[in-house]
């Protein structure tokens, strides 16, 4: 699913010659194939059924719970915590693609790039679609490549590693759930077409509260999106605010410009800070470096004799 997520990002930049997602959004009337195969990569990106990624969170979850009746209070916390940890990361997933997916497809354009954007070439779309092909028949046949891939490991670890049948099983159990879901899903679209077709559509602008002055500016932004997650996660993710207030006493207020910068406070305060550092060290060591032949020489010898002694005291 990551290479499809790529390969939508790269439709998307080569149609709407940008990334950032506020200044794109309803792309899904415009490039309409290149907005399902990024819909269904989410959702496999997201470990949801019926795709490839759900059952190798089944494979995780499976053998993580197994762990837990080990016995040892040690070892359950270890595996109770992986488990609190793939949790909390699936649901961030469907945080995060649904505000990609959401603010980048679905709402009113925000430029003129991303209302002339039109779907991509057939030569982009097709390794698209034969990847989505093999996600879904990993969702689907999990049984055979279950087997596929347990000959190879047992062949590998020499017979060490011995995988049951009810795993194939419970795999093949999960993808007959998740083939009879994909058809109640068509017979619905079905059912929904036939109704379509002999009722008058009308389309117009979404509802707004009794509002009919909308414009672009009034749609959610990636960053008005996360704004909750960002207040949730301050201690981690900064958020700084630039912005001049207006006085009191300020009748006619001059034009203002309000932004929102995000931050790494982890990458800022320690990687970040801790790279400077280490590059004003090197900075300051670099006075060794005279560019002469003799200068290097004698750091030969200063090196030699250093080891000499060390051997001989037996530090080393």
């Amino acid at each position: 699913f990551k290479n499809v997520l790529f390969m939508a990002a790269g439709s998307v930049r080569r149609r709407a010659h940008t990334l950032n997602m506020d200044t794109l959004g309803g792309l899904v009337h415009g490039m309409p194939k290149t907005t399902a195969l990024f819909l269904v990569a989410s959702v496999a990106a997201c470990g949801l059924p019926p795709l490839n990624a759900f059952m190798s969170e089944f494979l995780l979850y499976n053998g993580l719970l197994k762990g837990l009746s080990a016995g040892n209070v040690s070892v359950d916390m270890i595996l109770l915590l992986a488990i609190i940890t793939l949790v909390l990361a699936g649901g961030l997933a469907i945080y995060a693609f649904t505000q990609v997916g959401g603010v980048t497809f679905l709402g009113y354009p925000r430029t003129e790039q991303a209302a002339n954007a039109v779907e991509t070439d057939s030569i982009m779309l097709w390794p698209q679609y034969i990847l989505v092909a093999i996600m879904l028949s990993i969702g689907l046949l999990p049984g055979f490549w279950f087997r596929l891939i347990a000959e190879v490991a047992e062949t590998a670890l020499h017979g060490t590693l011995k995988i049951t049948g009810k795993y194939y099983a419970r795999a093949e159990d999960i993808g007959l759930a998740g083939g009879l879901f994909i058809v109640f899903i068509l017979v619905l679209y079905i059912i929904r077409s036939s109704r379509v077709k002999v009722n008058t559509v009308r389309r117009g602008d979404p509802w707004a509260c009794g509002y009919l002055a909308v414009n672009t500016r009034m749609q959610y932004t990636a960053t008005g999106f996360a704004d909750y997650f960002a207040k949730l996660t301050k201690a981690i993710v900064g958020v700084k605010q630039v912005y001049k207030p207006i006085p009191r006493l300020e009748i006619f207020p001059d034009e203002r410009k309000f932004e929102i910068q995000s931050y790494d406070t982890v990458r800022t305060n320690f990687v970040s800070r801790g790279g400077e550092m280490l590059r004003k060290a090197l900075d300051k060591a670099a006075v060794i470096q005279t560019g002469q032949v003799q200068s290097y020489i004698l750091y030969a010898c200063i090196f030699l004799v250093t080891m000499f002694l060390l051997t001989l005291f037996n530090f080393i």
